[in-house]
């Protein structure tokens, strides 16, 4: 018996012993992910709002489990410029290996496959990641067109096209991009768009995630979050500090707030500005776990705490709340876009955005 439990334990070391270097014991990340809809927040299968939601997500193949190897991570630059053109910046990154892949862990693609299946399909995250997504997933691969492939359950709930490091969501979140008027998704991590070159942004399969990286995530009904201002994704601050998740105060705490918004320029992004409201917007708060219908939640659930000031500034007054954990949020900021009013109508061009506060 000794010699065999011996022979196992040596197994198992050599076994180790051949993985690489760099791969941990628990390949996963937490992140935290907020998915919007025009001026409210998707929810999930318990229609809570996914507002700053903590998510722990794995590590998992997604070739093996979802026909995606051409989407493996293969780097998070990428890309070139010509001076002379500069809308020739993409130059063919090639798809990553398995091993690759595995190595550098956790991507923004992972995130957004598992968040669908715990949020939407109902997995638990436990058993989440093993390709319970695939039936309803359709692949339009342009790299390689004998690997696409289509729904097998008769709805497809996402859609992905286009090449390694330019992926596109035709579909996410059982959200069709063409529809009446064109729509789009649009992803920042940490308030700040992903930029695989000057001039070119990085896409959900290159973007490689780390604990605490916040991920905001929302769907538009126009174009018009690509070069309107206020927008593209809202957030809040303390008052002379940086861009904070959450915070925990005592009940009856008074708390100073600024709200401001992230963007770029989507067309050639080269940095992200962040600033500060310098309009007059309306705060609300709804418990974390408030249960709302339909698939979104809105204001209209939500319980009015005031507005800003001109500059984006308030102080709320938690006296007299109940102990709990709340969103402190905007709603999303609609816009003339471009003025179009035919073709683009009066459209959202800022995701609703806050802060956590925890009320002990």
């Amino acid at each position: 018996m000794k010699k065999k439990l011996l022979a196992l334990v040596l197994a198992a070391v050599m076994i180790l012993g051949f993985m690489p270097k760099n791969v941990k014991a628990d390949n996963s990340v937490t992140v935290y992910l907020s998915l919007s809809e025009n001026g409210g927040y998707l929810t999930d299968t318990d229609d809570e709002a996914i507002a700053l939601r903590e998510i722990t997500v794995p590590y998992f193949d997604l070739g093996y489990y979802y026909g995606l190897s051409d989407f493996y991570y293969n780097t998070e630059h990428y890309g070139s410029t010509d001076p002379d053109d500069p809308w020739n910046y993409y130059v063919g990154l090639q798809p990553g290996t398995q091993q690759n892949a595995a190595e550098n862990g956790v991507t923004l693609l992972h995130l957004l496959i598992f968040a669908m299946e715990v949020y939407q399909l109902g997995i638990d995250p436990s058993l989440a990641g093993h390709g319970q997504l695939k039936p309803y997933m359709e692949l339009v691969d342009s790299y390689d067109s004998t690997k696409s492939f289509t729904a097998t359950a008769g709805d497809t709930m996402i859609s992905i096209s286009g090449t390694p490091g330019s992926l596109y969501f035709n579909n996410y979140w059982n959200m069709d991009d063409l529809g009446t008027y064109p729509d789009n998704w649009m992803y920042f991590k940490n308030y700040m768009i992903p930029i695989a070159t000057p001039g070119l942004g990085s896409t959900a399969d290159q973007i490689l995630l780390s604990e605490g990286d916040v991920i905001t995530m929302g769907h538009f009904g126009t174009y018009g979050m690509y070069d309107s201002r206020p927008g593209t994704f809202s957030y809040a601050r303390l008052a002379n500090n940086g861009i904070t998740r959450k915070i925990s105060v005592s009940q009856g705490a008074q708390v100073s707030l600024v709200f401001g918004y992230a963007s770029a320029d989507i067309m050639y992004p080269t940095t992200t500005s962040q600033s500060d409201f310098q309009q007059v917007v309306p705060v609300y708060r709804f418990a974390e776990d408030n249960t709302t219908s339909y698939g979104i939640s809105t204001y209209t659930d939500w319980t009015s705490i005031g507005n800003t000031n001109v500059d984006g500034t308030i102080t709320i007054d938690t006296t007299n709340w109940p102990l709990g954990t709340y969103m402190i949020t905007i709603p999303g900021i609609e816009g003339d876009i471009y003025q179009w009013e035919v073709y683009m109508g009066y459209g959202y061009i800022c995701t609703p955005g806050g802060i956590l506060i925890e009320v002990y």
